[in-house]
């Protein structure tokens, strides 16, 4: 069971691999596009989350579970504890080989294979 996500497309069904809590998180103003599986970083500074970068070294992640556009701080829904498909995230977050054990540190657990 997926707890908080209201499917909008078949990706959003596919980032959850079993139970997950999700939250709207504040992004931080001009992020620009914020696309569904876009791992987000919590930055110290501007006190929102960010676009995951490669090698980030943030206290806290979420999946972000909805496409939006930030021109300002905006809210966007997001997995922040719970198992997610590896294979869903996006690009940057794929090709990083630390990014598992980032997101376990705030207890998001990746998974390979299948959504569930």
């Amino acid at each position: 069971m997926t707890l908080g996500i209201t499917p909008e497309t078949g990706t959003q069904d596919n980032i959850a691999a079993g139970e997950v809590k999700t939250l709207a998180v504040l992004v931080k103003a001009a992020e620009g596009a914020i696309a569904i599986g876009q791992v987000l970083a919590f930055d110290n500074v501007s006190n929102a989350f960010i676009k995951y970068v490669s090698g980030s070294a943030a206290p806290a992640y979420a999946v972000a579970i909805e496409a939006v556009t930030v021109t300002a701080a905006a809210r966007v829904m997001a997995i922040v504890k719970g198992a997610v498909t590896l294979g869903e995230l996006d690009a940057t977050a794929q090709a990083d080989p630390e990014i598992e054990g980032a997101l376990l540190g705030s207890g998001i657990i990746p998974r390979t294979g299948q959504p569930a």
